[in-house]
């Protein structure tokens, strides 16, 4: 999954957010601002046991609805809506998803976009026969411009599953003092297909699921051990969204599973910037990697299987105005993987056959420049 053909703006700083393929794309994105930690004070979030308050008591705040929706039979037929930026003065947003559904159904996974940025990843609960509602709040994406919004929610309705998922999707705008710095250019890394009415994830090949529970996998030596269970699913348990800048490794995030409101993973991409402010296209790829054993060794897998969905955005805030950020070549530190693994079975008695393994994986990765800035020269790692 590869975003080509960029051409940079030298800038101080540069963050690629991953919520994890070629593509030629020219550097027009709308102007974003990055997201942020929730702060204490009205908005609140509730898992049934706990309370969370996401804005600063005491602001005054305004909201506008963007999406009211019954996703049913909605596999390939995503919700498509527009946002308007309200008049009102603010420099913060705040997402609120509110679901119900009533019936039985299976977990379903949801993505919201704004334009070609994702803005949202999540998996909505299993009902099983009763009502259940949930609420989801984010600290999200600020935009000054009308945008597109799309909303992927696949859910097919049968006789056995009857529950279609009810959202209302509403947005809280508000100003804090003493707010951190925006962005001043989000560029996308994804296909970019908003024009289309589609929402713009890469995917792994395939759409057979076998990474659908990725965390509980097997080794890949051990995927015919149980025979009378059928072939089980590989690659182990670890699972590594490696981001390459011109075919170099220069980050790396360990996801988490997606469990009702999804995770985004940090990547700094400033000791890159020497290289990418050099008015030259640069390459950014994305790639989905676990472990490959047998033989007695183990390294790290070309593939995984299917099926993953991948996205990332690309922070990026200026240097001053008529100076050109430049800097050293990045250094790159990559030792190979410390895998240890320990594996037991298969064994048991009557029915129970048990397999039990345990993979412990240690990763080292350090880049390394001097980027030189309006502010002088300045090490980055």
């Amino acid at each position: 999954m590869t975003l080509s053909n960029v051409v940079w703006t030298c800038g101080l700083l540069a963050l690629l957010h991953l919520q994890g393929s070629s593509s030629k794309v020219a550097l027009q994105a709308p102007r974003f601002r990055q997201p942020r930690e929730g702060r204490t004070g009205e908005l609140e979030l509730t898992d049934g046991s706990e309370t969370f308050e996401v804005v600063q008591e005491g602001l005054p705040l305004c909201q506008q609805i963007l999406a009211t929706y019954s996703f049913a039979n909605s596999y390939g037929v995503p919700y498509v809506g527009s946002y308007a930026p309200p008049s009102c003065d603010f420099n913060r947003v705040t997402w609120n998803l509110t679901v119900t559904s009533n019936g039985t159904q299976y977990d379903r996974l949801g993505t919201v976009w704004l334009g070609d940025i994702e803005v949202l990843h999540t998996s909505t609960a299993e009902p099983s026969g009763g009502a259940i509602s949930w609420i989801y709040l984010k600290a999200c994406l600020e935009t000054a411009q009308e945008q597109r919004i799309i909303f992927d929610l696949g859910n097919s309705i049968t006789a056995t599953n009857t529950a279609a998922y009810n959202i209302t999707l509403t947005v809280t705008h508000y100003a804090e003092a003493n707010a951190s710095a925006p962005a001043d250019l989000i560029i996308p890394i994804s296909k970019r297909l908003s024009s289309q009415d589609l929402p713009s994830a890469f995917s792994t090949p395939g759409d057979d699921a076998t990474n659908i529970f990725w965390w509980s996998n097997v080794l890949s030596s051990d995927v015919n051990a149980l025979p009378d269970y059928g072939e089980l699913y590989g690659y182990s348990p670890f699972r590594e969204v490696q981001l390459f800048i011109d075919g170099s490794l220069a980050g790396v995030a360990w996801p988490f599973p997606i469990v009702f409101t999804g995770a985004e993973d940090e990547i700094d991409i400033t000791p890159w910037l020497p290289l990418l402010c050099d008015r030259n296209s640069h390459t950014f790829s994305l790639k989905v990697a676990g472990l490959a054993n047998g033989n007695g060794t183990v390294g790290v897998s070309g593939t995984v299987g299917s099926y993953w969905l991948l996205s990332g955005k690309i922070f990026i805030w200026y240097d001053e105005k008529g100076h050109f950020t430049n800097g050293t070549v990045p250094q790159i530190n990559a030792p190979a993987l410390d895998v240890r693994i320990t594996t037991t079975g298969p064994g048991g008695s009557g029915d129970t056959v048990k397999l039990y393994y345990q993979v412990n994986v240690q990763r080292e990765l350090e880049v390394t420049s001097t980027v030189k800035t309006s502010n002088g020269s300045q090490p980055r790692v």
